[in-house]
């Protein structure tokens, strides 16, 4: 499966990442490319309405949130983790990119 990355904020916070999370950053979009749908916990979790969260775990925790579309997978919206649940405003965030992308 493909894995698109279509907004240059999120392409800049993949390539601005420290070698550790790029590391779980690279490795979770390969499990995606080979698994597409069928990937689950503890990797990626739906959080409803067509949105999921791909989940790098360890000492600094990223969360990539992204949707499929015709066939592909893509990368709306990425964050660190720095509390024990996501801000509303960064799901808000990639809700909003997936309207734009279900839009097209």
């Amino acid at each position: 499966m493909e894995v698109i990355v279509v907004f240059a904020d999120t392409q800049s916070f993949i390539a601005n990442l420290d070698a550790e999370p790029t590391a779980k950053v690279i490795g979770l979009v390969r499990a995606l490319r080979v698994c597409g749908s069928e990937m689950s916990m503890p990797q990626s979790r739906s959080l409803g309405g067509g949105l999921f969260e791909l989940r790098g775990r360890g000492k600094t925790e990223v969360r990539l949130f992204y949707c499929f579309h015709r066939g592909a997978a893509i990368i709306l919206h990425g964050i660190i983790k720095k509390a024990m649940k996501i801000p509303k405003k960064e799901v808000e965030t990639a809700r909003s990119r997936l309207r734009q992308i279900d839009a097209i």
